[in-house]
């Protein structure tokens, strides 16, 4: 055999028994989920605007709820003859520890952790990369520029946001890689967990090479203020775009995190519903992977209301007055506003698919009640999205 397997005999139980248990399972999905709600909006960009971190605190917590002491990975890496103590890649224990979680999942056909902890190893690696290509933060309008302008042979350019690019660049190492997962040598366990680091790191590096280009000919989409100069690479940003940004970091929370429990809790008493009817219905709504444009759509009118219909700046989206604005839109009877119709006949379509209480109900009184519950955790959801 090319390579030993001492992560196989040593490592693998370890991580297998902690995922054995269901509540562990449980808090790593919460895990992900939370690294996902602080950094949604960083990720929503089109291209590697913002750089994120994942510090030692998040490792640590990761390891903490599988039950794992870092020192002893460090060990057992150690012990493997294929693997050369120089390979940094290799001796931060959470890339190895990550890559045999992935494989537990993948041989329990656990889809949903499965790309949890694929995503989870992708945004690990994601800060190096950014940090090793852009020294800081590179111009969003440049950054645009560069997106918008290249061809279709870049993933980045035919994803809706780098978080997208980011992850179906690394399901593609993960399809690829995946029999050598099962198999799990030592070398096997490298070579995915470099296939990772190669294939992201060969898409920042191509993009960064267009973008520092770009920046020196001044080449940008300018996001504040139009330019009637035929000469000048300069389009104005307008709120349609904001919008599509802003819609697009609820749908990616939504499918990646899933319902926020605290905002179904809020949204479910403000509108004297049960709390567990409400829960099972954004559950099934988030589920269902179907739902993603129209949760985009739904959540573009909200916001195009908010800051095109009322001029209300984008900064306010966060604070407490785009919930009343909101909310005092929604009470608006007879309106003949077309947005504003057609939330309403998503929000009853998802209620008649996904809630049998509403259903069953004949009352009006009720199915309101159910309409604008839904309609509040949609927006409660808008407003934490963008902090």
């Amino acid at each position: 055999m090319n390579g030993d397997s001492v992560l196989l005999k040593l490592l693998a139980p370890k991580v297998d028994k902690a995922l054995s248990n269901a509540h562990t399972v449980k808090e790593l999905d919460r895990a992900v989920a939370s690294y996902m709600d602080k950094n949604v909006m960083k990720l929503s960009t089109i291209g590697p605007v913002h750089r994120t971190v994942f510090l030692d605190d998040e490792i640590n917590k990761f390891f903490n709820i599988l039950g794992i002491d870092t020192g002893e990975v460090k060990g057992i890496l150690k012990e493997s003859k294929y693997i050369h103590s120089q390979w940094q890649i290799m001796n931060n224990p959470f890339n190895s520890t990550a890559a045999f979680a992935i494989r537990y999942f993948k041989m329990k056909k656990n889809k949903h952790m499965q790309d949890a902890m694929i995503i989870y190893l992708t945004l690990s690696m994601y800060p190096s990369l950014h940090h090793k290509y852009f020294k800081y933060e590179p111009n969003e309008n440049i950054m645009n520029y560069t997106i918008n302008n290249l061809s279709n042979k870049f993933k980045v350019k035919t994803s809706k946001n780098i978080f997208e690019a980011l992850v179906d660049t690394t399901m593609v190492s993960d399809n690829t890689m995946s029999k050598r997962l099962i198999r799990g040598t030592d070398k096997d366990i490298t070579e995915y967990v470099q296939a990772y680091k190669t294939r992201l790191n060969s898409m920042i590096k191509k993009i960064a090479n267009v973008f520092y280009e770009n920046q020196k000919k001044g080449l940008y989409l300018n996001m504040e203020e139009e330019s009637n100069d035929p000469d000048e690479f300069r389009v104005a940003d307008n709120d349609t775009q904001l919008t599509e940004r802003l819609s697009d970091a609820v749908a990616m929370k939504l499918a990646v995190s899933g319902p926020n429990m605290k905002i179904v809790e809020i949204s479910a008493k403000l509108s004297d519903i049960s709390v567990n009817e409400l829960r099972n219905t954004v559950n099934q709504l988030c589920d269902d992977k179907r739902n993603r444009e129209e949760i985009k759509f739904l959540a573009s009118s909200i916001i195009y209301l908010y800051i095109c219909d009322e001029k209300n700046s984008k900064d306010r989206i966060g604070t407490n007055d785009f919930i009343l604005y909101c909310l005092t839109v929604y009470k608006r009877a007879n309106t003949t506003d077309e947005n504003i119709s057609k939330i309403k006949k998503i929000l009853d379509s998802w209620l008649n698919k996904y809630s049998a209480t509403y259903r069953r109900s004949n009352r009006v009184a009720t199915l309101n009640d159910f309409r604008r519950a839904l309609f509040t955790f949609v927006v409660y959801t808008i407003q934490q999205s963008t902090k």
